[in-house]
């Protein structure tokens, strides 16, 4: 959108209120800089955007469960990763280091070098407070590692705390520095006019591995105002088609809920649908069409309207048909010079069971993009299906569900289980986003998605959650670190 609705852009990044989710510490602990750096790196944001009411910074303290289930998985695949590399540097002769080498994982809530950190920031806070003028005027807020909740939802949660108090300014200038994907998701679900993202440039190949100070480090700022007004442009033809009115703020909620689908921190994103092979656009242009059709927005403010959620999902059921067909029609007009990987295209021992036929699909047909067809796929009839096949297809989808989920895919009601899990894991995510956390226990229970062909077999009428209570941080530790990690436990724990 940025390349189709080109524009400058603006000048100015001096901003009422600077919000830190606690980037400038990862980024020095990833970089292995001591924490004086990540001071300064906090001191030059401070003089970036120059704050003239006030500064939030949030450490992430303890997770919900969700989101702890995805830090163990990637913590014990990284530790699986890291001692094979051992094992074959061994093997070759290698040299190791010696001594204990840096361990990533002691940016966890509970550990001491946390709690060190903690009691480092406090200090430089109140220096800061006491001696720069910059800071003497401005109220400064800081969550620690002790507070429960991720550093960036603790912000948001600031935020509409702010929002919700009569004397507030709708016109408030809003910066929040951070290293995630999902903060440009988050800041667009609070409606503010006047948001931007600051974070660090992106290198790639050999200049990703030098290590600059903070005095030499380029930033990146991002509008998000501008993406509001592209997804405008974007959508805005659309007025007159609409049997209802059409809400700009309300396209913003579907088009975040969308982004969901194909990728986040609390499920498996769906098969086949990658945000590299362009599912987004996708998403996005079967949306246009389902919206002329329907009789509202999906995502009503945080709260799923599954009705028309089960609508969509009956838009794009027939595209992992689709999806396989034209696969199937490509790739047996080719001859492979090497057949092992042709079987390889649909194996169920891919990480995610998928990543061979997204990549081989992509490379026969779609260049990379699914929206090329996109009108195609959504105006299939069953009619139209080849049977060899959709039998083909069938049988595939049967291997898949028995060997990630052991079921059988003719098992309705456990389908439905599935299925509803997925949804019910899209209305908690929805939540947390928009209105906070909606359960501090609720997991996805499945290391897999269901087909989205499947989806629309979902059986809800109304998803219900108790909030709960948080973890404690040696909780959180005990579920989270490897056993190469041990050592960052408290002794009684270890």
């Amino acid at each position: 959108m940025a390349l189709k609705y080109l524009t400058a852009p603006p000048s100015s990044i001096e901003s009422e209120r600077l919000f830190s989710a606690g980037g400038d510490i990862y980024e020095a602990t990833r970089s292995r800089l001591k924490a004086d750096n990540g001071e300064y790196l906090m001191f030059t944001l401070f003089r970036i955007i120059k704050p003239k009411k006030n500064f939030f910074m949030a450490v992430d303290g303890c997770a919900p469960r969700a989101k702890m289930n995805q830090q163990r998985s990637r913590r014990f695949r990284t530790a699986k990763e890291v001692g094979i590399s051992i094992e074959n540097a061994i093997q070759r002769g290698e040299t190791l280091p010696k001594g204990d080498s840096f361990d990533s994982n002691c940016i966890t809530p509970g550990t001491e070098f946390m709690d060190r950190l903690h009691q480092q920031l406090k200090y430089f806070i109140n220096y800061k407070i006491s001696t720069d003028p910059l800071w003497k005027h401005c109220v400064v807020h800081f969550s620690g590692h002790n507070v429960p909740g991720e550093g960036e939802h603790k912000i948001m949660d600031y935020i509409r705390y702010c929002k919700s108090k009569p004397d507030y300014d709708p016109n408030t200038r809003h910066c929040l520095y951070g290293l995630d994907a999902d903060l440009i998701m988050l800041g667009l679900s609070v409606h503010e006019p006047h948001f931007c993202l600051l974070r660090e440039e992106v290198r790639f190949g050999a200049k990703s591995n030098i290590v600059l100070s903070p005095g030499d480090q380029v930033f990146h700022l991002l509008h998000l105002s501008l993406l509001r007004e592209y997804l405008d442009l974007e959508f805005s033809s659309m007025k007159e088609s609409l049997e209802f009115e059409y809400d700009l703020e309300k396209i913003i909620d579907d088009w975040i809920f969308l982004g969901f689908l194909v990728g986040n921190d609390f499920v498996p994103h769906l098969p086949h649908m990658h945000i590299n092979h362009d599912a987004l656009p996708y998403f996005y242009s079967v949306y246009k069409d389902f919206l002329i059709t329907a009789d509202g927005y999906i995502n009503e403010g945080g709260v799923v309207n599954l009705t028309r959620l089960k609508q969509f999902f009956g838009c794009v059921s027939d595209f992992d048909y689709e999806l396989f067909a034209e696969w199937k029609k490509t790739s047996s007009g080719i001859k492979s010079k090497n057949e092992e990987n042709d079987k390889k295209i649909f194996s169920l021992e891919n990480p995610d069971g998928t990543e061979g036929f997204a990549n081989a699909f992509a490379n026969f047909s779609f260049n990379g993009s699914l929206q090329k067809k996109s009108k195609k796929l959504i105006k299939v009839k069953g009619s139209d299906k080849d049977l060899a096949i959709v039998d083909e297809f069938t049988e595939h989808k049967q291997n898949y569900y028995a060997e990630k989920f052991g079921m059988n895919v003719k098992n309705n009601i456990e389908m439905q289980t599935i299925c509803s899990n997925y949804v019910t894991a899209l209305q908690w995510i929805s939540h947390y986003y928009f209105n906070g956390l909606q359960s501090w226990s609720w997991y996805y229970p499945y290391h897999y998605s269901p087909y989205m062909s499947d989806l629309a077999s979902f059986e809800l009428e109304k998803i219900s959650m108790d909030l709960g209570t948080p973890f404690r941080p040696f909780e959180q530790l005990l579920a989270v670190l490897p056993a190469a990690s041990g050592k960052l436990l408290p002794k009684a724990f270890q």
